[in-house]
């Protein structure tokens, strides 16, 4: 039965991308109408290899990330864009359920925000998400030189988005050396930013990706000075800045740091998750601290792994079943919760409802040592307990 193509168009930056993009775009090309390649300089046999899948190819040397994702804006004939990475793998689940989706949005609707999950090895993720789709619309197109994204256009237009439940799988940190060069490449781009920036906001944003960048690298002390300097003096990064805090104090085990980190963001989080209602209890936590359920489900994470250093286990369980509430289709709430059980049956339904949505347990791929060198590992959405898990998975394989 011949696969009906969606009214949508995949665009993409490659550079020197030979040895993964034909993967990609041979799982891309029978679900979409169009294609569209901005090949950034390469030297290898990345073009040749687009050729085949391909409805267009713009060759274009020099510009910024933003200038060439929106290039293929510019010249896409579809009613909805897709942008991916080459590094970037879709399951055939995400394909059917988008299907789905497009034939039932509402017309107000311009973008949805999809999960990524960002494999660092051992089996862990980070699960971020990122406007990655969205219809064609003078209004929106990438802003931002580092990082860039449509979601300053979104929020200035006051355009309204959705959650598009099903996630992209992203292998960066797990090919050789790719993330270990992004790092050289990024700092590089970030301090050039920062010599001319004149922007109060921007000034503080890079600072935050610095700080990421010093993290990833080893430089936890520098990291340490750019956020707290964020914190004090931005509103509009001190949450994410916080989180960053938080993330640095329990990689390096100080967890007498984190919980005072975490007070920022939630106070009095301890008599706050005491309340008998949940309903109440967040409630609570998003009238006093303007706190989205994306971000909240990274702050409860980190709050589970607080309780677990402090031998709170029920405490813990307590924390990574709400995180599950909110985020009932991220695979690694399920994991925590199961690492947190000692009911066996509860245990197994909840590892089986991770390895429905998340096929890639299944995957010997994740469970390899990534580089060192990324931006993931301290980010990670898995608590300390879920590791008993990942080696019998590992193990089952």
């Amino acid at each position: 039965m011949a696969i009906k193509k969606m009214n949508l168009t995949v665009g993409m930056i490659v550079k020197n991308e030979s040895k993964i993009i034909g993967n990609l775009l041979a799982s891309v090309q029978p679900y979409v109408q169009e294609i569209i390649i901005i090949d950034n300089g390469s030297e290898d046999e990345t073009y040749q290899i687009a050729q085949n899948y391909a409805t267009k190819i713009f060759e274009i040397n020099e510009g910024t990330e933003s200038e060439l994702r929106n290039v293929y804006i510019d010249n896409a004939n579809c009613d909805w864009i897709l942008t991916l990475d080459a590094d970037e793998e879709i399951t055939n689940e995400f394909w059917e359920k988008l299907d789905e989706l497009l034939r039932t949005v509402s017309d107000n609707i311009v973008s949805f925000i999809i999960p990524i999950y960002n494999y660092f090895g051992d089996g862990k993720w980070a699960h971020f998400t990122s406007h990655k789709l969205f219809r064609k619309r003078e209004k929106l197109f990438y802003s931002g030189k580092i990082h860039p994204s449509i979601t300053k256009r979104i929020y200035e237009e006051k355009l309204d988005f959705s959650l598009f439940n099903c996630p992209i799988h992203h292998m960066d940190s797990l090919i050789k050396n790719r993330s270990n060069n992004k790092r050289e490449s990024y700092l590089k781009r970030i301090y050039n930013e920062l010599e001319d920036c004149e922007d109060t906001n921007h000034y503080y944003r890079l600072h935050t990706y610095l700080a990421v960048e010093y993290i990833a690298n080893g430089n936890f002390d520098k990291a340490k000075g750019l956020l707290a300097t964020v914190i004090e003096n931005s509103n509009l990064f001190r949450k994410i800045s916080q989180i960053y805090y938080i993330q640095l104090a329990i990689l390096q085990k100080d967890f007498n740091q984190a919980r005072e980190y975490l007070n920022y963001i939630i106070k009095d989080f301890d008599y706050i998750l005491s309340m008998e209602s949940k309903e109440e209890m967040l409630e609570n936590i998003k009238k006093n601290n303007a706190i989205s359920d994306e971000f909240l489900q990274r702050v409860l994470v980190s709050i589970a792994q607080v309780y677990i250093h402090e031998n709170k286990l029920v405490l813990a369980k307590y924390v990574a079943q709400l995180a599950l509430d909110i985020y009932p289709f991220a695979s690694q709430h399920y994991l925590n919760v199961a690492s947190l059980t000692t009911n066996i049956k509860q245990r197994n339904e909840m590892i089986s409802r991770a390895l429905k949505l998340n096929p890639y347990l299944r995957d010997k791929r994740i469970y390899n040592q990534g580089d060192l060198c990324n931006i993931y590992a301290f980010q990670t959405s898995l608590i300390s307990t879920t590791e008993d898990i990942l080696n019998d998975l590992k193990i089952n394989l």
